[in-house]
């Protein structure tokens, strides 16, 4: 009850915000029940039946976990777009398999793939855990105690038994010491790293006729210990500490003396865990973990997310998920003669004696299980009512060919206010859509996967010495090179670049590393780990831009990269350290580049993903401007200043009145998922960025700063 409510409202509200550590004492408890049944029934029988073991697990754990998977599906298939539908199938696949850890670990440590939105299954990686930990720990139990059987007693037996766990336990947790600094998304869901907390249990299981043995005065005072412990866990861990090592411990180790505290005899003085609720609510917390994390996530988008109605409704419908659940299908499997061995005739009558205790339940629960699914399916056919495409013309930036020049250079004025004129107003009134329209690409086309996949095509996803000619557009023998040099966002921006420039004669250089920005700042990836590689990277392209010596270079950064301080600023050093950071690689770069540019990042979107579901408007799609964006953009325009770079701005090319940010313009998503810009997006926004910089199609002079004499080889 303790583990599972905290996990429910750790996903659900975010509080407490170490609710997630209620899956560590899930571990602890788990290996603690199971080696003791093990345990005991090797001391009862001097063997351990594997069919017998496998089969009570498969009971247990099978028909529930494949009602979740099997709804999940078909609820993904109504209100997911195909992409993301198609995820979620691969996700109840690995889950079945009990292979959902491996899954989502090498989905996290893939940047873009750590950024697609999560899964309703995601969950199930703890139930993986487990059950690959059953699948050796049984086999290692009677191998050691077979083999110390031959000459020891049963007290040595099981001391033995402990010896080897407890080499087990402290292996795995050096490892997770280990995994947690160098890789702690794979350390998270890793069997490695998570199984001394199995472990751990399995100790306490092994070592209890020791404290059964423990007066009983003092039973009660481990058990409140363990319990503050426990409390106190949920509120000291956070997901910027080292986990699950070494903070797990402390759950872990809570845990363990509540589960002392409740060795050797009924626990009277431990009220908030053996009351009938918390009991009660114990008892359906396998049902209650399954249910909760898809509830949540259809949830939200049938119901929208107003806190007065997700919040009380997400929660009914988790608690009649659950009890249906546990009164339909775990109980009466656990207690069925289904895959019990017996004679046909004892058979018979155990299903005659089964039939007698629990078909009224079924019958009358199934009928009302029935009754509430087809209320649902009514649900969901008003809720996937087809939207009413609303006629969009193509948002058309004027190409040069198109603004004939009015008299006296006066197009130069009409061209920079056409191109931004025309796409502003595809931002205000896709404000102002009531439906969606045809978008292009399709919604099932967006994520961060496809567009990784699409960019890795050219091998330019990172560029080194390598790649660096292969990563070169444009002619070679105009002498007009511009260079576009940063993170993720810089690749986004590449297309902008490309179309704003390439055609116009000019050489576009690619330098750019995902989760590497062009500022001087120390990184970590995305799941917290150390990058160290990217300094180095970023000192060897400004080397290359002080070789390549520009007419022009592009800085451009992700705002997330405030998110990524290895320092873990407060607010106001997150600022002086971005400009700081922004100012020291600008003062590098303009000695090389004839003109220097910060490209402001865009500011922060909804995924189409996400909010483009059956039902929804483009109002849900809308994104507020909000920190950390700001404190990004404030501190890279005081990094400029009124030095000789300059700042470019580009809320107005994403965000209207408000500061409010849709999710497409005309007919074309801006976001591929919530940060980085679409390939079709970017590209139409190149006439708009040639226009701002000040490059004009129609004129073979560079830019003014250009044109100054500079010194050959700039800046050592």
């Amino acid at each position: 009850m303790i583990a599972v409510v905290a996990v429910i409202l750790d996903h659900l509200v975010g509080w407490p915000l170490g609710g997630f550590a209620g899956v560590d004492i899930f571990f602890v408890i788990s290996g603690f029940l199971i080696t003791g049944l093990l345990i005991r029934e090797h001391e009862r029988t001097n063997r351990i039946s594997f069919t017998g073991f496998y089969r009570r697990r498969l009971k247990r754990i099978v028909p529930a976990a494949t009602a979740t998977l099997v709804l999940t599906i078909i609820a993904a298939f109504v209100l997911f777009n195909t992409s993301r539908f198609a995820q979620t199938a691969w996700d109840a696949a690995y889950a079945f398999l009990f292979s959902a850890n491996w899954h989502f670990a090498a989905a996290g440590t893939n940047y873009f793939s750590a950024a697609e939105p999560p899964s309703p299954l995601q969950h199930f990686w703890s139930l993986s855990v487990e059950e690959q930990f059953y699948f050796v720990w049984p086999w290692l139990m009677v191998g050691v105690l077979t083999l110390v059987g031959l000459w020891t007693r049963a007290g040595m037996r099981r001391m033995v038994l402990g010896i080897v766990m407890l080499l087990i336990v402290a292996g795995s947790f050096g490892w997770a010491l280990l995994d947690t600094v160098g890789n702690p998304t794979v350390a998270y869901f890793s069997t490695f790293t998570r199984t001394w907390e199995l472990g751990f249990g399995a100790l306490l299981a092994i070592a209890a006729p020791w404290w059964a043995k423990l007066p009983t005065v003092i039973r009660p005072v481990f058990g409140w210990l363990g319990l503050f412990g426990i409390v106190a866990s949920y509120f000291v861990i956070n997901d910027s500490i080292p986990f699950p090592a070494p903070w797990a411990a402390l759950p872990v180790m809570a845990t363990g003396l509540v589960i002392i505290g409740g060795s050797g005899g009924r626990q009277r003085f431990l009220w908030p865990l053996t009351n009938r609720v918390s009991v009660f609510i114990g008892n359906i917390s396998y049902s209650l973990y399954l249910w909760h994390f898809p509830i949540m996530v259809f949830a939200a988008i049938v119901i929208g997310t107003n806190p007065w109605l997700y919040f009380p409704l997400t929660v009914a419908l988790i608690v009649v998920f659950s009890i249906g659940s546990y009164y339909l299908i775990e109980e009466p499997v656990m207690r069925s003669p289904w895959l019990e061995p017996a004679r046909r005739s004892a058979r018979h009558q155990n299903w005659v004696s089964w039939r007698q205790r629990f078909g009224a339940r079924l019958k009358f629960g199934w009928l009302g299980a029935l009754a509430v699914a087809s209320a649902a399916i009514v649900v969901m056919g008003l809720v996937t009512t087809e939207h009413t495409v609303r006629p969009s013309a193509s948002f058309a930036v004027p190409t040069t060919e198109a603004l004939e020049p009015l008299a006296d250079g006066a197009s130069v004025d009409r061209q920079v206010k056409t191109a931004a004129v025309l796409e502003q107003a595809s931002i205000e009134e896709a404000l102002q859509a009531k439906s969606f329209p045809e978008l292009m690409p399709p919604v099932s086309d967006l994520g961060l996967s496809a567009w990784s996949d699409t960019m890795r095509a050219t091998a330019c996803l990172n560029v080194d010495a390598s790649n660096l000619d292969a990563c070169a557009y444009g002619p070679t023998d105009t002498g007009k090179d511009v260079v576009l040099f940063g993170d993720s966002f810089a690749m986004a921006w590449l297309p902008t670049v490309r179309a704003g420039f390439e055609t116009d004669g000019w050489r576009v250089h690619q330098l750019t590393r995902g989760e590497c920005p062009s500022i001087a700042v120390e990184v970590v990836h995305q799941d917290s780990s150390a990058y160290p590689e990217c300094a180095p990277w970023r000192e060897w392209a400004l080397e290359t831009i002080d070789l390549i010596n520009p007419e022009l270079t592009i800085l451009a950064s992700a705002y997330t990269t405030a998110d990524r301080m290895a320092s873990n600023p407060s607010p106001r050093e997150l600022r002086v350290e971005l400009r700081v950071g922004t100012a020291s690689v600008v003062d590098r770069v303009v000695a090389s580049s004839g003109r220097t540019i910060v490209l402001g990042s865009p500011p922060i979107g909804s995924s189409l993903r996400d909010c483009a579901v059956p039902g929804a408007t483009p109002s849900a799609c809308i994104a507020k401007i909000a920190f950390p964006w700001t404190a990004f953009e404030e501190s890279q325009r005081a990094a400029v200043g009124e030095g000789p770079a300059e700042y470019l701005s580009t809320k107005s090319w994403f965000c209207g009145s408000e500061d409010r940010c849709p999710a497409f313009a005309a007919d074309t998503p801006i976001r591929t998922d919530g940060t980085h810009l679409t390939i079709e997006f970017a590209s139409l926004l190149g006439p708009v960025l040639r226009e701002a910089v000040g490059v004009m199609a129609s004129s073979e002079a560079v830019p003014a700063a250009a044109a100054e004499p500079r010194a050959s080889g700039g800046a050592g």
